[in-house]
């Protein structure tokens, strides 16, 4: 990762419609490692739309999105982002421990309980390790699925929303783990509804004026 310490995710000219319907409209926009940048913008201007694509998770109608000088879309490259949507994409009938576990195995990582323990414990929520998820409350499960962080380790951290949902506390830890990714040179992209953000952003990308014709 040494040669590519200066690389940068590149969108350029970036278009997506859904049943004849345009959500996103040539965006283009770079972000460099180390930088933080937030899209933002009201209900149905895109915002989770674009984070799937640049998370290789949706396909794009047309445009490129590029890491690292190459497509999001070859396995090296998608393999080192992490997107964690508004929802927690984790399972109810497991254990917090066995969730985290489950995903270490998924994106093919070494995960000893020390690290996990480490995990949680940086959210405040290491007293739900062995609590079954369908037990804890809408905040807690976030603070879960963003675990997966410590656990996956990637270059690019993509977040639906960070913020809402979750106490202060968990903000709190949100605004540390984006300095964290700063100081790890690692590109983090977060979408927001409001303008008024928790972190201070690098960059800020408005989707509310950047698709007006």
């Amino acid at each position: 990762m040494g040669e590519e310490k200066n690389s940068k995710l590149e969108v350029v000219g970036l278009s997506k419609s859904y049943y004849g319907v345009q959500v996103l409209k040539d965006i283009t926009f770079s972000v460099g490692n180390g930088e933080v940048m937030a899209v933002v913008g009201k209900n149905g201007s895109g915002k989770t739309t674009l984070l799937k694509l640049i998370s290789g998770v949706s396909e794009k109608d047309s445009g490129n999105i590029k890491l690292y000088g190459k497509d999001i879309f070859d396995l090296d490259v998608r393999s080192r982002v992490l997107f964690i949507g508004h929802f927690p994409n984790i399972y109810s009938h497991l254990t917090v421990f066995e969730n985290l576990v489950f995903w270490a195995k998924i994106w093919g990582k070494d995960c000893d309980e020390k690290k996990i323990n480490s995990a949680l414990d940086f959210f405040g929520i290491l007293e739900f390790k062995n609590k079954f998820v369908y037990q804890l409350s809408q905040g807690t499960k976030r603070k879960v699925s963003f675990c997966k962080f410590f656990i996956i380790n990637p270059d690019v951290l993509v977040i639906d929303e960070p913020f809402s949902n979750i106490d202060d506390s968990g903000r709190e830890k949100i605004c540390k783990l984006f300095s964290i990714c700063k100081v790890e040179n690692k590109i983090v992209v977060f979408s927001s509804p409001e303008k008024n953000i928790e972190f201070k952003p690098d960059l800020i990308l408005d989707l509310d004026f950047s698709q007006r014709t």
